[in-house]
């Protein structure tokens, strides 16, 4: 029979050895460290592109230190506005073919007819004011020169939706005008037919200052869509002057900077070409020859002859980019 005290001695020994079984284990590794996410990849944006389909080395004209915008139409007597306007109704009834500014081509004859003589004695006047200007052998050439520039100002291509519109508005609204105000009729107007080029050339400066801060940042040679190589600039993204000339790009894309010195180092500047996210990259393979197409010649057999292209019909109104409303024999240069 065991005893008491035997009993208390076994019930020792085996807490001992379970003690010590559990003082020679090896014990649990610590749970593993988090690990920390990597950084987002930044990728460089698109680049800025101009508004309106507009080329990216177009030239705008500058704001002046009066505030206003040199454009063809900054500082022009009111004889002279009311030709510009005549010039400008002129364009947009010869561009603007869309069917919704079907009514400009009734609207401009219903103008030309109603304010025949107020016209005619305008363009009197700014033939006067363009003689006294430059001389009897040199006025009509720098009249005609300033007048294509009118024409051309207001043909500018980004601009024209904008334009037709404004166009179509200010001819509807001629009707209603009396001869004689036609004068304070165009110095109304005009300014609401060259806002649509003001808004424009206002929205390429806005892309010329994000074109420069977008050099600044990413460089001038970034391509799109790949991880940015460098700490974009922090705080203001506007380049300095200095950064201004540095990052000025030629019509190749090149950096002024990198022409110089490589021009330095007589060395060959080279263009890589830049490839948007999505698309393959261009081959290395050369690409296959093509064959010149055969040169066909065109010229008319004996007996036979080209017929002109038909004209389209304007209603019997001829449009060109000389004075619409001809003066009098002897009152286009009044002093004979």
């Amino acid at each position: 029979m065991i005893t008491p005290v035997f009993q208390r001695i076994r019930l020792v020994a085996v807490a001992l050895g379970l003690a010590s079984l559990v003082a020679c284990a090896t014990p649990a590794p610590p749970p593993p460290a988090p690990v920390a996410a990597p950084p987002p990849v930044q990728l460089v944006p698109y680049r800025p592109r101009p508004p309106l389909g507009a080329s990216t080395m177009m030239s705008i004209p500058q704001i002046g230190a009066d505030g206003v915008r040199q454009t063809i139409n900054a500082g022009i007597t009111p004889a002279q506005t009311i030709w510009n306007m005549r010039a400008a109704l002129n364009v947009a009834t010869l561009n603007c073919q869309d069917p919704q500014f079907a009514n400009l081509l009734p609207n401009y004859s219903a103008f030309l007819t109603n304010f025949r003589r107020p016209l005619r004695t305008a363009n009197s006047a700014v033939t006067r004011e363009f003689r006294d200007r430059f001389g009897r052998r040199s006025y009509r050439g720098e009249q005609d020169s300033y007048m294509t520039r009118v024409y051309n100002f207001y043909a500018l291509p980004p601009a024209q939706r904008g334009f037709c519109q404004a166009a179509l508005e200010v001819s509807a609204a001629s009707l209603t005008v009396a001869p004689a105000d036609l004068e304070s009729f165009s110095a109304r107007s005009l300014p609401r037919l060259d806002a649509v080029f003001e808004d424009f050339f206002s929205s390429y400066e806005r892309y010329q200052r994000d074109l420069a801060s977008w050099n600044a940042t990413y460089g001038v040679n970034a391509v799109p869509g790949t991880p940015v190589t460098s700490v974009p600039r922090t705080g203001s993204l506007a380049p300095t002057p200095a950064e201004q000339v540095l990052l000025r790009e030629t019509p190749d894309g090149i950096s002024r900077q990198a022409i110089t010195e490589a021009r330095a180092a007589n060395a060959t500047v080279e263009v890589l070409p830049s490839v948007d996210p999505g698309e393959s990259a261009p081959s290395s393979e050369a690409a296959p020859a093509v064959e010149a197409a055969p040169v066909l010649d065109t010229t008319p057999a004996p007996g036979f002859e080209t017929a002109p292209a038909p004209q389209p019909d304007s209603g019997g109104i001829v449009f060109s980019s000389t004075p619409v409303v001809q003066s009098e024999p002897g009152t286009d240069d009044p002093d004979g």
